[in-house]
């Protein structure tokens, strides 16, 4: 009996491993899938059809080889996110040692988004685009466009055909992918 309880266990541990590994596998596989559409795409960034809060002198007068697009949707908490928006700052600086010509876009799609937070954005005095989708086109314009935050950042070339997928402040392959990127460009 003893043997059978102790087969019984192995077996159970068995089946709760590999379900646990699939689970594992699905979601790696889905993420590679959502990041090849995402190479495989051009974003197009509808700036016309947004608020503009602030305009980097470089998007407005030419277009950058290269653009860091970052998105925020509703579901991501816009004001926590401005308490690292110094590090974009750095990141950005960084990044023109190896290519000038870039430019740091921030879509914020929200229907209302509050002064204090407005003001929050406006008081870094280094060059970024910032722009408010209150009707959702960044997504109807990119319906391609991931559900998942991990894959909000992007870079992109002048044609808006992504280079990077990541977010180079909370992963410190992707920023140093990033400077690769650029330094071999």
């Amino acid at each position: 009996m003893k043997h059978l309880v102790s087969l019984f266990n192995n077996s159970l541990l068995l089946i709760c491993m590999s379900i646990i590994f699939s689970a594992c596998n699905s979601r790696k596989e889905r993420i590679e899938k959502q990041i090849n559409i995402l190479y495989s795409n051009k974003i197009d960034i509808p700036s016309s059809k947004m608020e503009v809060i602030v305009y980097d002198s470089m998007y407005l007068h030419k277009k950058p080889n290269y653009r860091v697009l970052v998105y925020l949707d509703s579901t991501e908490c816009t004001p926590c996110y401005v308490s690292h928006y110094h590090e974009w700052e750095y990141i950005l600086k960084e990044c023109r040692k190896y290519e000038p010509s870039i430019s740091l876009a921030i879509i914020i799609e929200t229907k209302n988004l509050s002064e204090d937070v407005k003001e929050k954005f406006l008081a870094p005095t280094f060059d970024r685009t910032i722009l408010i989708d209150k009707n959702g086109v960044f997504r109807k314009r990119n319906p391609f466009f991931p559900e998942s935050q991990i894959m909000h950042v992007l870079l992109l070339d002048k044609e808006g055909r992504v280079i990077l997928v990541g977010n180079p402040l909370s992963n410190k392959k992707v920023e140093e992918l990033l400077y690769s990127k650029l330094r071999n460009s």
